[in-house]
C-alpha cells in the first residue's frame, strides 16, 4: 500500500489507551482509503493497494515508520506491505497488525456511516478557514494563563436545514486530491 508522503494521517487518531479501538488507523482496501478517527475529528486518505493487500487494521507506529522512511529516503510515496493480515512490513522492519477481534483493541468505528452525503444538485455552502487564525481566535477568547496556549471548542454558527448541522467535511487548499476530513460539530 502506498500513500502520499505529505499526508499524517496518525495525527487524527486518538493518543487516549482508553479508547483503544481509535489508537490505530484502518486501511480500506476495497475503498482505497487510509482512515484515523478520535472520535472528534476523522481523515480519510487515498491510497494506492498493492496486490495481495488486506484490509484491517495498522499501528501508528507503522504508518510513521513508513512516512518516516519515505522522508529519508527521499520518496514521494510511503510504502507498508500490507499482504499479511497479522503483520505489516516496511522494508526490513515487522510491524504486528492489530486484530478487531482481539477484545483489548476492539472494533474501528463505522467511519463510512459519518460521511455527508451529497445530493446531485443540492446546494451546498462552501467556506474556507485558516485554521491558524481559528486556533489564535480559540486562544485569544480562551481561560488560559498569559503566554499560555488554551484552545478550547469554538463554535462557527452556520445555517443548516431542519435545526441540525451535518458533519463538517473539511479539505485542504491546494493539498492531496481525495484527502478528506471530518469535523465532528459539538454542543456548544
Amino acid at each position: 500500500m502506498k500513500f502520499d508522503r505529505t499526508l499524517r494521517p496518525w495525527l487524527a487518531a486518538s493518543t487516549d489507551e482508553s479508547r483503544i479501538h481509535l489508537v490505530n488507523l484502518m486501511l480500506d482496501v476495497e475503498k482505497k482509503r487510509l482512515l484515523a478517527t478520535n472520535g472528534h475529528i476523522l481523515v480519510s486518505v487515498p491510497v494506492a493497494p498493492g496486490p495481495g493487500d488486506k484490509s484491517g487494521l495498522l499501528s501508528v507506529a507503522c504508518v510513521k515508520w513508513a512516512h518516516g522512511r519515505a522522508e529519508h529516503d527521499g520518496s514521494d510515496e510511503a510504502f507498508i506491505d500490507c499482504t499479511s493480515k497479522s503483520v505489516a512490513v516496511v522494508g526490513d522492519v515487522t510491524f504486528k497488525r492489530p486484530s478487531e477481534l482481539d477484545k483489548n483493541v476492539g472494533k474501528f468505528p463505522p467511519a463510512y456511516e459519518i460521511f455527508p452525503k451529497f445530493e446531485k444538485g443540492e446546494k451546498l455552502h462552501v467556506f474556507a478557514l485558516d485554521a491558524n487564525y481559528l486556533i489564535k481566535l480559540a486562544n485569544a477568547l480562551g481561560k488560559g494563563e498569559p503566554g499560555e496556549d488554551h484552545v478550547a471548542i469554538v463554535r462557527l454558527t452556520v445555517r443548516a436545514k431542519d435545526e441540525m448541522l451535518d458533519v463538517i467535511q473539511v479539505e485542504v487548499k491546494d493539498g492531496v486530491d481525495g484527502a478528506i476530513g471530518l469535523l465532528m460539530p459539538c454542543k456548544p
